[in-house]
């Protein structure tokens, strides 16, 4: 049996909205569309998730589902230079990502600021 952590579903939702959009913006920029199957395919795990589980508040989800989300918020995050919060989907990429890596080590009760 694979490893699974836990994840709130409002985190998980957040977290398809940011690859949600990381994906529209891929679809139009040519150098970045190989990347927006990887995007969708961690959109997807989440999507899953949240389909098996959506009425419930805390959410269950395989670490290397998860693993895969928390990478394309890296390489999303590294593309745009999103640490700098400039932006709206730079502020929702660095949250979305903190609440992945904080899921990941078993920490979802700890609050992430909108940045």
């Amino acid at each position: 049996m694979e490893n699974t952590t836990t994840i709130y579903e409002f985190q998980l939702d957040d977290i398809i909205e940011a690859l949600r959009i990381t994906s529209n913006i891929f679809s139009v920029q040519p150098e970045y569309k190989h990347l927006n199957v990887q995007v969708k395919e961690a959109s997807k795990f989440a999507e899953d998730v949240i389909g098996d589980n959506s009425r419930m508040e805390v959410i269950e989800i395989k670490i290397s589902e998860l693993d895969a989300i928390i990478e394309i918020l890296k390489i999303t995050s590294n593309i745009y230079n999103c640490s700098n919060g400039v932006t709206c989907h730079d502020r929702q990429v660095r949250q979305s990502l903190k609440y992945a890596e904080n899921a990941k080590v078993g920490k979802k009760e700890e609050r992430v600021k909108y940045m």
